[in-house]
């Protein structure tokens, strides 16, 4: 095991190559580099943001010829999901099944049994709150409360996107529907000032048209193929379903046998997480869980704390996180705006003690090959970079990436990355999702 976990640290660079060849040791494809050299020019969050991506998968072992098309994709985009494109906000991108292992590790987690009555609070759960509706059906004997800092009374959308909208039509965020493909965003963010007045035309038009007085009851307006909802909470509301907005220190919440909390602490910084994990204490039942971490759609490149009350004290239990890290296809794995984000910091370092296994590596990497070639997902090109396999390899790899590390998990390589680190030194098993846990008091910090 790594005596001391190495954090990423601030850097001067100048161009993308320089970048590359500091953090990873070599220079990914010519295809990659020419998607990725405009970052150089970008605002200093994001020039941040990429540096601190590349370091930390530097860190886990990556190498420059794993660096994917989809990867260069993420951190070319970054500069339209940080939050200062959104005025500091944290944006609300959510997706339906996005948590759906999570929800299978909760059912079965060995740190608590969940029965009738639970409460759990889907803390962050963004808008359209889609994470909470899925947890209020797959446990539809348990309480489960959606809370957010803002929830927008109004919603645009139409066929390529949808906007969090205020009383007066401002646009908060935007985004594109599920439905629509990459490309879709890249043209709403291009010019983010043509999109914003294009969704407050709308808003005008038809919010004209809504039943006056407002009686705080959700309706809907149409028309050209754009529609306005009022109070949109309101249609996802059911019996085991409810909603406040609240975040991280409110008190407005009701005691919880369960908090999770995804893709959110990442944007914070340590002092906030230990705000966060105070807080939980006062929110938790004895014996309550605090689940934390950080996927991609569908439960893809997942890595999570698992954290129990016990008397007083938050306890962490298990770190764990999903095989598809071992050689992250997409960036998410390294979402960071702190050089101590605790959770993406130590993934980075269990990795690279799994990649160090000259042994494991090369069966992995043979095997993630063959399954990204017999998927049409990616290949290798004549020189040994990853590339595309097909036209349509993107949109296939956005709608279901997570099905590699299912497969990886079924074919015995979750086992094997836990006998890995059982020998680096960690007490690590197989848990409940199929996903390689460790014992957290294994990580010696910095």
């Amino acid at each position: 095991m790594d005596a001391v976990m190495r954090r990423p640290e601030p850097l001067e660079w100048h161009s993308i190559e320089e970048l590359c060849d500091r953090c990873l040791g070599g220079r990914p494809s010519p295809d990659v580099l020419r998607m990725l050299e405009p970052l150089a020019q970008e605002r200093t969050e994001v020039r941040d943001f990429v540096r601190r991506a590349l370091q930390l998968a530097g860190i886990s072992g990556l190498g420059a010829e794993n660096l994917s098309p989809f990867f260069a994709i993420g951190l070319a985009v970054s500069g339209g999901i940080l939050p200062g494109a959104w005025g500091g906000m944290v944006p609300p991108i959510t997706r339906a099944g996005r948590h759906k292992a999570i929800d299978e590790y909760l059912a079965h987690t060995r740190w608590r049994r969940f029965g009738a009555g639970t409460v759990m609070i889907e803390l962050g759960c963004g808008f359209p709150p889609q994470t909470a509706v899925d947890a209020s059906v797959r446990f539809p004997d348990w309480q489960v409360v959606g809370a957010d800092p803002v929830f927008d009374p109004y919603l645009y959308e139409d066929q390529d996107m949808y906007a969090c909208c205020s009383q007066d039509g401002g646009v908060r965020y935007f985004s594109k529907q599920p439905t629509a493909d990459l490309s879709t965003w890249v043209g709403l963010v291009a010019d983010r000032g043509a999109t914003t007045r294009r969704v407050s035309a709308q808003f005008e038009q038809l919010v004209a048209t809504l039943p006056f007085p407002d009686d705080g009851e959700m309706s809907v307006a149409s028309a050209g193929g754009s529609r306005l909802t009022r109070w949109p909470l309101k249609q996802w509301e059911s019996p085991n379903l409810t909603f406040v907005q609240a975040g991280v220190g409110s008190l407005d919440l009701p005691a919880a046998d369960l908090i999770r909390c995804f893709n959110v602490l990442m944007y914070y910084d340590a002092p906030f997480r230990r705000q966060f994990e105070a807080w939980a204490v006062s929110i938790l039942s004895d014996g309550g869980l605090a689940v934390t971490g950080i996927d991609a759609p569908n439960n893809a490149e997942a890595h999570y704390e698992v954290y129990r009350k016990e008397g007083d004290t938050l306890v962490e239990r298990e770190f764990a996180f999903s095989l598809d890290n071992v050689r992250a296809l997409s960036m998410m794995p390294w979402f960071s705006l702190h050089d101590d984000e605790s959770g993406a910091l130590r993934l980075a370092h269990l990795v690279r003690i799994i990649r160090s296994d000259e042994r494991y590596r090369a069966k992995f990497d043979a095997r993630f090959d063959e399954l990204l070639r017999a998927n049409d997902l990616m290949v290798r090109d004549a020189d040994g970079y990853l590339a595309w396999a097909t036209d349509s390899s993107l949109a296939r790899i956005v709608a279901d990436n997570s099905a590699l590390a299912a497969q990886l998990d079924r074919d015995g390589f979750t086992q094997a990355a836990c006998e890995v680190l059982r020998r680096s030194g960690f007490v690590a098993w197989r848990n409940e999702a199929g996903h390689a846990a460790v014992d957290p008091s294994g990580f010696v910090n910095p």
